[in-house]
């Protein structure tokens, strides 16, 4: 976690800081991102970046933790919600993403990388961690259609909330595959990380949650 010198920072600071941090780990795996790089672009001091975190993994965890909060934060609300129906809701979360991807491609970067992780001696299964917190809020989100008739009782919840996170990340891969974009590319010459028109992307995300919706909604 930050030291109280970063916290003390300005915002304007704190952000450059984050940038540059996002930035690294996003275009490099976590054994080859580097602190000197990230300290060398801020032009610091190797000293005084650690006045502000301790080590490389509690930097990176930290940036975990904040990029996760930026991103679970504006879904919470949907996911919970009572008057829209699961459909409805798969559309506007993927929607979400989509659009988070293109608001933040940097932190978009930085959690697909996360994702790829495997377990780590030194930083443990950041993978894990971070699926178990979305797993979580998913079955949460399933229990209120489940209740409500919406969903197939003979298809195990567990296994409807692990395709529905497969699928949400499977949507970035899948457009960048598609559309032959190199987004780490796109991250270093600061571009969106996606090209692809808004409607394109919206019929891409419909046809997703179609998919879902054949699988394991109750037909009505």
């Amino acid at each position: 976690m930050p030291l109280q010198t970063f916290l003390n920072l300005n915002e304007k600071r704190k952000n450059e800081i984050l940038e540059a941090s996002y930035e690294e780990f996003a275009l490099n795996s976590y054994s080859t991102a580097s602190l000197s790089r990230i300290i060398k672009k801020l032009e610091l001091a190797k000293g005084s970046f650690y006045r502000y975190f301790r080590s490389k993994r509690e930097l990176y965890l930290y940036l975990i933790a904040h990029s996760t909060e930026k991103r679970l934060k504006s879904v919470k609300d949907l996911l919970e919600s009572e008057d829209k129906t699961l459909y409805e809701k798969l559309v506007e979360n993927f929607a979400m993403k989509i659009k988070f991807d293109l608001q933040y491609p940097v932190i978009s970067g930085f959690l697909y990388n996360v994702f790829m992780e495997r377990n780590s001696e030194e930083i443990g299964d950041v993978e894990k961690m971070i699926k178990n917190e979305i797993d979580s809020l998913i079955k949460n989100m399933l229990k209120i259609h489940i209740r409500k008739g919406e969903v197939r009782k003979d298809i195990d919840a567990d296994l409807i909330s692990f395709t529905i996170m497969q699928v949400q990340t499977g949507i970035f891969e899948y457009i960048e595959r598609k559309y032959n974009i190199n987004f780490k590319q796109n991250i270093r010459e600061r571009k969106p990380v996606f090209s692809v028109s808004e409607e394109e992307i919206m019929n891409l995300v419909r046809a997703f949650s179609s998919l879902l919706k054949q699988g394991f909604l109750n037909k009505k």
